[in-house]
């Protein structure tokens, strides 16, 4: 049995982030090989999710908010040591290069291992610690549509050895065609590659049904108003699954839930507003009445929403000013199950060929 390493933002406490690497190593154990993810501590994500004191914020709401930040740690630490099969703690390049010994093959991805505004550089990512024959990529995000001469030549310099390169977007693809004369494949999100109902078995299921959902990667009142004056022309309650304490909207607050509760959340929703990109994802498994709103802020990945929402279909669901357009039209899933399908068929494909 082929031996199969992977290297991601796995203990990056973000929903996203955890259950994209639990999917891809479910389904390559799934396809029939021994997988482990390596525990790399990278130092750049490692920080980013420690629970700080912010200097502007006051100190006592700081004091209270500290356990449940630390509950919400403990939880997702909970699901990857129970659901992700992981190798010891890895610091140092020279940990992951004894480590990965032990392998035929070190898969980088999925999320956005290369975008180095999230690595900082670090080219654990880029597989700088193993060996050419070992050098494989799955649905890799650079996570924006131009990059600088500098990032071009790193990125050069390291995919050009790699046996197999795939990246999650078209972006992706057209940035590293012009750098690199290697095939490239594009392929979906890893949490694409679980069905519906291998997500349900992982979900923690709420009691409430047919409500709206909002999930929120980057704060935005008009994503929330839309929400809101949905929920009230439709007479349905409004989910948001926030940390905030405050509670600064008139909806239901689900605050430090679990990877499994997020899932859950998705499965019973009766409709999603998000600006998020797995949020889209699942929205999409779980076949759901879907508003999508990109991100403001400058170089805010959306080229990643815009190919998926292309790929499937589905580019009506994305929706700007504030509220739903009154022509919107219900994504008609039959057709989108079948794209889906032939993803998940391209990536076979794709494991098939680069192992």
């Amino acid at each position: 049995m082929l031996k199969v390493a992977i290297i991601t933002f796995h203990r990056a406490i973000n929903y996203g982030a955890v259950l994209q690497t639990y999917a891809l190593s479910k389904y390559l154990s799934d396809s029939g090989y021994d997988v482990k993810v390596l525990d790399y501590r990278s130092e750049t994500i490692e920080s980013s999710y420690k629970v700080r004191f912010k200097p502007n914020m006051n100190s006592f709401k700081q004091m209270l908010l500290l356990p449940f930040s630390e509950k919400k740690k403990r939880k997702f630490y909970e699901f990857i040591d129970k659901n992700i099969p992981h190798t010891r703690p890895l610091y140092t390049v020279e940990d992951l290069r004894e480590e990965a010994r032990n392998f035929d093959f070190v898969v980088t991805g999925s999320d956005q291992v290369w975008n180095s505004q999230w690595t900082a550089g670090d080219n654990a990512f880029l597989l700088n610690f193993c060996e050419d024959e070992q050098k494989v990529s799955y649905a890799a995000s650079i996570g924006k549509s131009s990059i600088s001469e500098e990032e071009e030549e790193r990125l050069k310099k390291h995919l050009i050895n790699f046996r197999a390169i795939s990246v999650r977007e078209k972006t992706g693809k057209d940035l590293l065609d012009s750098l690199i004369q290697k095939d490239i494949s594009v392929n979906c999100d890893p949490v694409a590659l679980l069905s519906k109902g291998q997500w349900k078995q992982a979900a923690a299921v709420p009691k409430e049904k047919n409500y709206i959902l909002v999930y929120m990667l980057v704060k935005s009142d008009s994503l929330m108003n839309a929400a809101v004056e949905y929920g009230k022309k439709n007479g349905k309650q409004v989910i948001l699954i926030n940390d905030n304490i405050r509670k600064q909207y008139p909806v239901i607050y689900k605050r430090y839930i679990s990877p499994q509760e997020f899932v859950g959340l998705f499965c019973n929703a009766g409709c999603v507003f998000t600006n998020s990109f797995h949020g889209t994802m699942f929205s999409i498994i779980f076949e759901k009445e879907v508003h999508v709103e990109l991100q403001k802020y400058k170089d805010a990945p959306n080229s990643r929403f815009v190919d998926l929402l292309s790929q499937v279909g589905m580019e009506n669901c994305v929706f700007e000013g504030g509220h739903v357009d009154d022509n919107y039209v219900k994504p008609q899933y039959e057709s989108v199950k079948a794209k889906l399908e032939q993803m998940q068929n391209e990536t076979k494909e794709y494991f098939e060929k680069a192992f």
